[in-house]
Order: C-alpha cells, then structure tokens, then sequence
C-alpha cells in the first residue's frame, strides 16, 4: 500500500503530555478548517474567523503555526 496520510497536530506546550489534538483530514483546505475548528473547540480555545483564516493559510504555506505563543498547529504527512 502507497499513499500519504495528512495529519493536524496541536501541541500545548504548558501541560505535562504536550500532544492536545491529533486528527487525520482528507488534504482539503475544507477538511484542514473543520480540524483547525474542531481543535480549538475541544481544547478550548476561543478564537475568532480571522484567527482560523490565519491558522489555515500558515498551515498550508508553512505547515506549523503558532498561536499564543503555547499551541503549535502542525500538519504532519505520513507517507505509507
């Protein structure tokens, strides 16, 4: 089996076990936001569309993304 499987991380870098988030998406801007909210919705962190907008296009520039300096959005490919 080949393929690629994309993975949205958040770590929480405040607490003892750091990984606060990890879910598979399907590689889609569409599916990156609905994890990107469903994220802060469990963590939770209240922000608003702007910040999801912000998260989303450093993700998919830079694959990593820092917000408030303790919660490190990272998009992980694992290749199969």
């Amino acid at each position: 089996m080949t393929g690629n499987i994309d993975i949205l991380t958040v770590i929480n870098r405040e607490v003892q076990h750091p990984h606060a988030y990890v879910e598979r998406y399907d590689g889609s801007t569409e599916d990156l936001v609905m994890k990107i909210k469903d994220a802060c919705f469990k963590l939770p962190l209240y922000v608003s569309e702007n910040d999801i907008n912000t998260i989303k296009d450093n993700l998919i520039q830079n694959g990593v993304y820092w917000f408030d300096d303790n919660y490190c959005f990272e998009i992980i490919t694992v290749v199969l």
